[in-house]
């Protein structure tokens, strides 16, 4: 291989690399996959854990998140008939440093007592 066509190959290679490393600082490389973060609430002793990201929105605040609940002696689900474990806005954007913003979405999990079985739609356990 001559000096010129080395010169041309390392400066092409060279180019790539560049190329890639500005597609990827702009958001235009592969896509970005937030980092998830394990959460659990204890209810009456059962363990309900899952994980969520926690970029959360700007614009809507997060409430805190209820993380142990005795579901007997719980007032507020004896009152109301159900209680918020946790409410989460996230807000959608393009990727890139410029992206567009695309809308929220939120998450909301709450506990709600049994209802009455009047209409016999739920198969009772024997």
């Amino acid at each position: 291989m001559t000096v010129v066509k080395r010169t041309l190959f390392i400066g092409f290679v060279l180019g790539i690399v560049m190329l890639k490393s500005l597609l990827n600082a702009f958001g235009m490389g592969k896509e970005h996959v937030p980092t998830m973060y394990p959460r659990k609430i204890n209810l009456s002793g059962n363990i309900f854990g899952f994980k969520m990201p926690e970029n959360f929105s700007r614009d809507m605040p997060a409430e805190d998140m209820v993380e142990r609940l005795d579901m007997e002696k719980s007032e507020a689900l004896r009152k109301d008939g159900y209680v918020t474990l946790l409410r989460r806005w996230w807000d959608l954007r393009e990727p890139g440093w410029f992206g567009k913003e695309q809308g929220t979405i939120m998450m909301s999990v709450s506990v709600r007592t049994k209802p009455k079985n009047e209409a016999q739609v739920i198969k009772e356990d024997e």
